[in-house]
């Protein structure tokens, strides 16, 4: 791999990371909400509406519902979806109806606050208190004329704010006499929504076919690629250039290991992998090339054995499908490698000689897995299963010792992967 190449494959990695960065922004599920209603409320003439406090299902008292009417109120505004009535004028009339800010309302009612306000739909509905802080949004645009339902809506939002009596007063205790008392500012603890959470995943790998090896030996020297050195034996050639492609290989260590985020329809995680191959024994699968002139050479098993161990940046696409999330993305990353043939023979430092077997480790390479799709499958909130299908392609350079040498190796692997996955949310 020449130095351009290096340089491309950093600069690609450089993006990847700062990508995995910029999706963690997600998206807000009141803009959401307001742009559904406003495809829908096509039929209004004045689009004049008036939002109304939600209140839970099961009547507790709580400041919710007025904070979720203000900051739909707020994204009705900022996208000039509708006209909204303002909240002191809209408090008026349901104090005249002797309604309470409770958002339960009925036909009459209904009509009688669109003749008053002049508005043509109201938004109102119920909220659902889940667990670990979510609250469950079920929002309706109706219309004050038939008092008829024209569009619906459910989220799942944090509870990021402060009910009455739920703040603990800060203590004094230390406060230096005569200073004023200064309070440090609350920060509420962001609570996940339905389609976020953590995970860690372990997997067992299985190659599929299509998969092989790649090995390419450059020596633009005087002392040439001699096919009796990389184990081409009753051969005494020797080329500038011998490409051996689509090696057969099997697996023998198989490991994978991931983390990451799942943030509604974006996702990002760290993977890490280790795989042990060697080849199998085939015919017809080295090209030998030289003035043109090309030549097919076989392989034995175990020609050569390869170890890497690797880590990538995964980047994700999130479809949630019920318990099941189905997603698709690709990764990026790092790999450090090492090989060991008895088929090779290699330069030894030491003793200034050409020596059988020959062997290199810490060798730094590149690798990605694109395509990447799989299927999530969630048992419960903790724990679940995951099944993936990927292609994982891993390029390092090596030398067998000699200065004027340049040799690629490249796997290429299509993988079918299960493992257990555990939740975090």
């Amino acid at each position: 791999m020449n130095k351009t190449k290096r340089i491309i494959i950093a600069g690609l990695l450089a993006c990847v990371f700062i990508a995995g960065i910029c999706v963690q922004a997600k998206a807000d599920p009141y803009e959401d909400m307001v742009k559904k209603f406003s495809k829908s409320a096509v039929t209004l003439s004045n689009r004049k509406i008036a939002v109304i406090p939600f209140s839970y299902v099961d009547g507790r008292k709580s400041s919710a519902g007025v904070i979720i009417s203000e900051r739909i109120t707020t994204q009705l505004v900022n996208q000039n979806a509708f006209e909204v009535v303002e909240r002191a004028q809209l408090e008026k009339v349901m104090k005249e109806l002797n309604l309470q800010s409770s958002g339960i309302m009925n036909e009459q009612t209904t009509k009688e606050i669109g003749k008053i306000l002049g508005v043509e739909a109201i938004i109102t509905g119920s909220l659902i208190a889940k667990k670990q802080g979510v609250v469950e949004v079920n929002a309706r645009l109706i219309s004050t004329e038939t008092a008829k339902v024209i569009a619906a809506h459910t989220m799942d939002i944090p509870k990021d704010w402060m009910e009455e009596g739920e703040r603990e007063e800060p203590s004094y205790a230390d406060q230096p006499y005569g200073q004023p008392a200064v309070s440090e500012p609350y920060y509420a603890p962001r609570t996940k929504g339905k389609n976020e959470y953590d995970f860690i995943e372990i997997f067992y790998t299985s190659d599929m076919p299509g998969s092989g090896m790649n090995l390419k030996f450059s020596n633009s020297g005087s002392y040439g690629v001699k096919l009796a050195d990389i184990g081409i034996t009753g051969s005494t050639l020797k080329f500038t250039t011998v490409e051996e492609n689509g090696i057969p290989e099997k697996q023998t260590i198989p490991a994978l290991f991931r983390f990451g985020s799942i943030m509604n329809y974006f996702g990002i995680g760290m993977e890490f992998f280790f795989h042990k191959y060697s080849t199998v024994a085939s015919q017809g699968i080295a090209t030998i090339k030289k003035d043109g002139v090309e030549g097919s050479l076989g392989t034995i098993d175990d020609y050569i054995l390869v170890t890497t161990f690797g880590f990538a940046l995964d980047l994700m696409v999130n479809v949630p499908v019920g318990p099941v999330d189905i997603y698709g993305g690709g990764a990026l990353g790092m790999s450090m490698n090492s090989y060991y043939t008895e088929c090779m023979l290699g330069f030894t430092q030491s003793t200034a000689s050409y020596t059988w077997p020959c062997e290199e480790s810490l060798l730094i390479g590149f690798c990605y897995r694109f395509p990447m799709v799989g299927a999530r499958i969630h048992f419960n909130d903790y724990i679940g299963c995951t099944i993936e299908y990927s292609y994982l392609e891993n390029m390092f350079d090596f030398t067998r010792g000699i200065e004027s040498e340049n040799d690629t190796l490249k796997t290429s692997i299509w993988q079918l992967q299960a493992g257990v996955s555990f939740f975090m949310r």
